[in-house]
């Protein structure tokens, strides 16, 4: 009697494994060693309990049947508890690499020259994948703002009349343009080239190793003079470490305004 429910246990048992593997895993590869994992747990703890069952000792097979799962899943959260934790204590403890240290030493804004004319557009331009392109604000307070704005998000005095920036491809018919415009207020056309007064142009790159914990981006920002070629100003800073805050470049204290940067820089008033 023992031995046949422990039978039907173990088939429960392996029946829910499959579906816990469907629920949780979130990818092929991670299902299969899900249920490569949970089979084996269960085919060690069923054998045990068989064992048992077939020399007398049926409730201690049936309990430990009935425990497998249970067992296996308090296991499971345990080891990855600890395994965040100590991924979590290494990467506190990594060492900052020297390129993040040596590019901190000439972080923040520098201001070259003003505009020679007022200025009526900007444009907005970067090399780069990485949505910190549209990124205007960012403060370390996450209650301020939602933690960071988009450059659609400033609102842009009464002088300027249109900007311009690359086309992040979120709508089908926005995949095809290269640039987009939007007057002071309105909506975003196409445009396919930079036309503004100011150009403002950003360079990402990865200052991390490859096998780091800790990810570290270098941001250059230039704001030209399109115009006469004229340098205004750079903004440089450096985020990463254990979360996506500038370490080192702010504007302020807590606080990345990079639109306040960009507005100085042309000479207009910021909001």
């Amino acid at each position: 009697m023992a031995t046949t429910a422990t039978l039907i246990i173990t088939l429960l048992n392996v029946v829910l494994v499959f579906v816990v593997s469907l629920i949780g895993g979130d990818g092929t590869e991670l299902i299969w060693k899900t249920q490569y994992i949970g089979f084996t747990w269960v085919a060690v703890a069923s054998g045990f309990a068989l064992v048992k069952c077939s020399k007398g000792s049926g409730r201690l097979g049936v309990v430990t049947a009935l425990l497998t799962v249970p067992v296996g899943l308090t296991i499971t959260v345990i080891a990855a508890e600890i395994w965040s934790l100590s991924g979590e204590t290494l990467r506190k403890h990594e060492a900052i690499p020297n390129e993040v240290t040596e590019s901190c030493k000439v972080a923040g804004a520098t201001f070259i020259a003003s505009p020679s004319m007022p200025v009526h557009s900007i444009a907005f331009d970067w090399q780069t994948q990485l949505e910190w392109g549209r990124m205007s604000y960012f403060n370390s307070d996450s209650r301020k703002f939602g933690g960071f704005r988009f450059l659609e998000d400033i609102k842009y005095p009464e002088t300027i009349l249109f900007i311009e920036q690359k086309a992040r491809g979120v709508t089908q018919a926005e995949k095809q343009w290269p640039y987009k415009r939007r007057l002071n207020g309105g909506e975003f056309v196409e445009a396919s080239e930079l036309t503004a007064d100011i150009l403002v142009t950003y360079e990402f790159r990865n200052l991390s190793k490859a096998d780091a914990r800790n990810s570290y981006v270098l941001a250059d920002i230039s704001v030209t003079d399109r115009r006469n070629g004229k340098a205004l100003a750079t903004l440089r800073y450096v985020t990463g470490g254990r979360d996506t805050w500038p370490i080192c470049g702010e504007t302020s204290k807590g606080e990345m305004n990079i639109a306040a940067f960009i507005f100085k820089a042309i000479g207009i008033p910021s909001n």
